[in-house]
């Protein structure tokens, strides 16, 4: 029941997210790569689950008033300022924010509600939110396996570096925009 146990943490996860995925997915790693269990669809399974727990999460804040919706979280131990915070980087970052929010703890989770909110179209939503996830999960299942029975480093990995981690991403996405604008800048002929 790997697979289907991987899917539905990470669904559960998104939904709740006091759940570490860092532990789950690279536990999924170790086992993958301890029990000859296929990798890549590990990875799929934690793609889906989050895809899911996203999708139920941009359906409440498609339905429900804000109000009602910031009540009912709450009653699972989830705290306004982490909503609240997750509204203010919806507004500030964009549409986005859906996929740069998969990166970032809890954000992670509640960046679907206000997506849901402004009812931000599904076909975006869906792109952002799998894209996000695959990259996200990817790495953490594959340092899982290559960290082994160690797996649980990755926790404090993911703690103390995130900010540094959410830096490299987007130095990284900095130099791509830069070479592809180099690539379709021409040099003006002087005949």
């Amino acid at each position: 029941y790997t697979y289907l146990a991987v899917f539905l943490l990470i669904a559960i996860e998104n939904l709740f997210p006091p759940i570490p995925s860092e532990i789950i997915l690279s536990f999924a790693g170790f086992l993958s790569t301890a029990h000859d269990l296929n990798i890549y669809f590990m990875i799929f399974c934690s793609v889906m689950g989050s895809y899911v727990g996203a999708v139920l999460l941009y359906y409440l804040g498609w339905k429900l008033p804000k109000k009602k919706l910031f009540a009912i979280l709450m009653k699972f131990h989830m705290k306004e300022e982490d909503l609240n915070k997750s509204m203010n980087w919806f507004y500030e970052k964009g549409k986005i924010s859906v996929f740069i929010g998969r990166f970032v703890p809890i954000i992670r989770s509640l960046i679907s509600i206000p997506a849901g909110m402004v009812h931000m179209k599904f076909l975006p939503f869906s792109v952002y939110t799998i894209s996000g996830s695959l990259i996200w999960n990817s790495i953490l299942i594959l340092i899982g396996g290559l960290l082994g029975e160690n797996y649980q480093k990755i926790s404090v990995i993911v703690k103390n570096y995130g900010i540094i981690i959410l830096i490299l991403f987007f130095l990284i996405l900095f130099i791509i925009k830069r070479k592809k604008k180099k690539r379709t800048t021409f040099p003006s002929s002087t005949n």
